[in-house]
């Protein structure tokens, strides 16, 4: 057990690094493009982006949780796989050609077929790689996907900013996709060929896939349904709000989303895995649930405080650093921000739990029973405004994140007090932050707020988590102190060998 957890442990601190790093990246290219791009640029880009991710889920088809939820996989049935992903590739490559036409139709945006045009040819890329990541994923090395992901990212913020700026507007977004994309095909086939691991070949046996597709059938079908009821809304907005209020709300999205996808994340990353080894292994009932336990107080200690943060420097933080022309976007962050502080903990455990005690099948009927509602409210809410389909957003997203939590307490025997009072300090110190925040955001310049709050309220965290949650304190602390160590101790080896020298 205490292999697991120092592999757990590794996997949120690499994990967390890739945020970290992800997060500054990805927040710069935003800041760029918002002042290179106009709205109607994100809004058809919303569109690509919905099309490519919905064809993505198709194409896994599940699979990646599939293998790392059984114990034993074979070379022959990880070649067939793979073969069938390949496959999966080209068929969706086809569709997205064939159907180019009519959602450029559709939308009354003729520049939007040669756009789909050009974004398909990442599936025939992309599937090359769903196997390595979901290997190493299983092994829990995630180091090596840190690493690989992290350059990644580079390379796609510096390949869209460049052509951004060279005039390639929406096209820039595809470039920087095909080019990052075929970096992480590179490195992971180098990877395996270098370590010789198992290497793909073309196979294909039905039968050995029977007992992946049978979970992966729902896992896949989950994702479909949880992928409409999270981007949908941009469909309907283009529709009946127009391209240009698309691209209000789409930018929202991306900022926040952004946050949310990349804390959600570090959890989800590593705590399937976990929860899957910890099921297979003894007293698993009793492992299990200390392990959620401990992971949901983590998490939300760490991301309730930033999620209320964002709330409260959103509307003096945009106009500065994004421009005037963006505020139109200023509510729908807001509530997005609030609507995050749901996310990292629902989509982070509560599904990934349920896979990894065989329930597939019960988080898909969740989705399935809970998508006609999300669309209805949408379909409402935009009659009323871009700040109603953001607020209806957020009223879907605790209703269906309190089913879950049901559904994860049954299978689970988990109860609502024990899961709630891994939340009530986190929250308490939240809200703490906030009040002080707002009290301090009376009494300086907007310009001078957007540029202290971070520092000040960063203080502020680690004084209240210090006093009021010792625990998360002193493990974090425990953590992070042997890292400042090594690293003071190897700038005194330096200075010493630099004093040497001279």
């Amino acid at each position: 057990m205490s292999e697991l957890k120092n592999q757990t442990l590794s996997g949120f601190k690499w994990n967390g690094l890739l945020v970290f790093t992800n997060l500054i990246l990805n927040s710069l290219m935003i800041f760029i493009l918002g002042y290179i791009l106009e709205p109607g640029d994100f809004g058809l880009r919303a569109i690509i982006i919905f099309v490519l991710g919905l064809s993505k889920i198709i194409t896994d088809f599940g699979i990646s949780q599939a293998i790392i939820q059984h114990e034993q996989v074979t070379r022959t049935e990880l070649n067939s796989i793979f073969t069938v992903n390949v496959l999966s590739g080209v068929i969706m490559f086809l569709c997205v050609n064939l159907s180019a036409s009519l959602l450029a139709e559709y939308y009354g945006a003729g520049e939007l077929k040669a756009l789909l045009h050009s974004a398909s040819l990442l599936f025939l890329i992309e599937p090359l790689g769903v196997v390595f990541i979901a290997l190493l994923e299983k092994r829990l090395q995630f180091k090596q996907l840190a690493l690989i992901n992290m350059n990644k990212t580079w390379i796609m913020n510096v390949t869209i900013i460049l052509f951004a700026l060279l005039g390639f507007q929406v096209y820039s977004f595809i470039i920087g996709q095909f080019l990052s994309s075929l970096f992480i095909i590179i490195s992971l086939f180098w990877i395996f060929r270098k370590n010789k691991d198992w290497f793909p070949t073309l196979y294909l046996n039905f039968r050995s896939l029977k007992p992946y597709y049978a979970f992966g059938i729902y896992v896949s079908g989950k994702n479909i349904l949880n992928y409409f009821g999270r981007n949908f809304d941009e469909l309907i907005v283009g529709k009946l709000l127009g391209i240009d209020l698309l691209g209000y709300y789409s930018f929202a999205k991306q900022v926040l989303d952004r946050v949310i996808d990349l804390v959600i994340q570090i959890s989800t990353k590593v705590t399937y895995p976990v929860f899957c080894k910890i099921h297979q292994g003894e007293n698993a009932v009793v492992q299990f649930r200390k392990m959620y336990y401990k992971m949901t107080h983590l998490v939300a200690s760490a991301g309730l405080p930033v999620f209320a943060i964002l709330f409260l420097v959103i509307p003096t933080a945009v106009p500065v650093v994004f421009g005037d022309k963006w505020e139109p976007s200023i509510i729908v962050m807001q509530v997005l921000a609030l609507k995050g502080m749901v996310d990292i903990l629902s989509a982070g455990f509560a599904t990934n739990a349920l896979y990894a005690h065989h329930s597939s099948k019960t988080a898909f009927y969740v989705d399935l029973i809970l998508l006609p509602v999300r669309l209805i409210t949408l379909v409402i809410a935009c009659y009323y405004g871009l700040s109603a389909v953001a607020i209806a957003y957020l009223l879907f997203v605790f209703l269906k994140a309190g089913i879950l939590q049901v559904q994860v307490n049954r299978v689970c025997h988990m109860s609502w007090g024990e899961y709630l009072s891994q939340l009530r300090s986190p929250f308490l110190i939240a809200c703490g932050l906030t009040i002080i925040s707002y009290g301090v955001q009376q009494f300086i310049d907007q310009l001078w707020l957007t540029v202290f709050i971070v520092p000040v309220y960063a203080t502020l965290y680690v004084l209240l988590t210090y006093r009021f949650n010792p625990a998360i304190y002193k493990e974090v602390a425990n953590e992070v102190r042997p890292m400042f160590n090594k690293l003071f101790k190897r700038k005194q080896k330096n200075i010493i060998r630099d004093g040497m020298g001279m």
